[in-house]
């Protein structure tokens, strides 16, 4: 009996398809990058790893990585971690990787323009391969720069201009905050835009906004008024100034401030009884 031998070809990685989700993310969110490689080569390949590259996201990188899964849902012992990748020791050709894609979580970072978010993943091996055009993937999300304005609405029972850990917190309603606005700077109205922030029962509000300069615009009740502003410890006094009072409500405003992507700028409003 005769037999022909055939000299397999090389090995050949590839990135058969990358996708990265949630489709919008804003500062300190968590990108899942999944990632299907496969060796559609005719040899063996080893020592592969897959390592994401710096894309547009700021100060983000591969902070934690999930180990692949056998079509049984059992982790795969074989591949560890390399670096900021995953590596395994041998691909077989024409094997069944694609269907067990690889997880890398990337943590973004503040400071990242709007827009499109790209990743890029390269494969390599150790042994030889018959083409490296096929060596990268590329998926994207969005990002959404978005920083805060919050505080604290307290009754500043002892008029001294200084939230103290003993005094109440001013809430919501008819009797205490009836609009506390988000304006952008060099607004005299609300926009049909403007946000209107919801204070809890401690007391406390929190708006996420597009980095821009604000200030607050906050009435409450008439049978309230505001504290002596910016007394004391920056961290516990009150940062709006009374501005008007009307039949249905005194109003305050605060100074313009910078809303910082992925920061919090803080402004808190103390609060009196009115004087009869």
């Amino acid at each position: 009996m005769t037999f022909r031998y055939i000299t397999p070809g090389p090995a050949d990685v590839t990135i058969t398809g990358m996708d990265a989700y949630p489709p919008q993310v804003v500062a300190g969110d968590q990108v899942t990058l999944y990632i299907a490689v496969d060796n559609i080569g005719g040899s063996p390949a080893d020592n592969v790893t897959v390592r994401p590259a710096a894309g547009r996201y700021g100060r983000a990188g591969v902070r934690r990585r999930r180990r692949r899964l056998d079509l049984l849902g059992r982790p795969r012992r074989r591949q560890r971690a390399a670096g900021l990748g995953v590596r395994a020791p041998r691909y077989e050709p024409a094997g069944l990787e694609l269907v067990s894609p690889i997880w890398l979580v990337a943590t973004v970072g503040a400071g990242t323009p709007d827009g499109t978010l790209s990743f890029t993943a390269t494969v390599t091996t150790d042994s030889p391969e018959s083409s490296t055009d096929n060596n990268t993937g590329q998926a994207s999300t969005t990002y959404l720069a978005q920083g805060f304005i919050s505080g604290r609405v307290w009754m500043d029972q002892d008029r001294d201009g200084q939230r103290d850990p003993d005094e109440p917190a001013v809430e919501n309603g008819g009797d205490g905050v009836r609009s506390l606005l988000l304006m952008l700077e060099g607004l005299i109205y609300p926009a049909w835009d403007t946000p209107n922030a919801f204070v809890g029962h401690d007391g406390s509000y929190t708006q996420p906004l597009a980095p821009r300069r604000y200030f607050v615009r906050v009435n409450v009740s008439p049978a309230l008024d505001y504290t002596t502003p910016n007394t004391g410890d920056e961290a516990t006094d009150s940062d709006v100034v009374f501005t008007t009072r009307a039949y249905d409500g005194v109003t305050a405003e605060s100074a313009v401030v910078d809303v910082v992507d992925g920061q919090h700028t803080v402004v808190d409003i103390g609060l009196v009884p009115a004087q009869p």
